[in-house]
């Protein structure tokens, strides 16, 4: 009986052996992996780089658009710096007779001036009267043109737009000048 124990040693050190060559096999093969996996990450990341950041025609293309925007923000500031400069223009810069009377569709009056060239106003004139800035829209030379502007404002929602006539510089709202 003595006999079958070497076997039992040679076995039980054979399956040592073989489980430190699967384990050696197994480790070789997730280095291997992990070898792969970066091979393709650092591949990725040098195509990235030709592609993406020396790509000249990308970037010329670009700055081509930069400067076009460029060109197009000085033109708007340009053309509203020459906006600001006509609504700031005297009243009788409008090429009428001062003597003459005009008409005009005031729209709303507020505590607070409000630029004349703004997001909130497009081509009208202001007045200062007392403690109020009155916005109208229009210089008519006749009452029946500003009444057609009327309607269109109340159709917009200006519900109390109302006629009003300029003359010698002087605002007066319409009934009244019929007085």
């Amino acid at each position: 009986m003595n006999a079958p124990q070497p076997n039992k040693n040679i076995n039980s050190s054979l399956d040592k052996e073989v489980k430190k060559l699967r384990k050696q096999v197994k480790s070789a093969n997730s280095q291997k992996a992990f070898a792969y996996f970066l091979s393709v990450l650092l591949i990725g990341v040098i195509a990235y780089g030709y592609f993406v950041l020396f790509d000249q025609s990308a970037v010329s293309e670009l700055d081509a658009q930069f400067k076009k925007l460029q060109q197009e923000n000085s033109e708007l500031i340009d053309e509203l710096a020459e906006m600001q400069a006509r609504s700031e223009a005297p009243q009788g810069s409008i090429g009428l007779n001062a003597a003459s009377t005009v008409y005009s569709v005031q729209f709303r009056s507020l505590t607070n001036r409000v630029p004349l060239v703004s997001s909130q106003f497009i081509a009208i004139k202001g007045f200062e009267s007392t403690k109020l800035f009155s916005y109208s829209a229009g210089v008519f030379a006749t009452e029946k043109e500003a009444v057609l502007l009327r309607d269109e404002l109340e159709k917009l929602g200006f519900k109390d737009a109302f006629i009003v006539a300029v003359q010698n510089g002087d605002k007066t709202m319409l009934k009244d000048l019929r007085r």
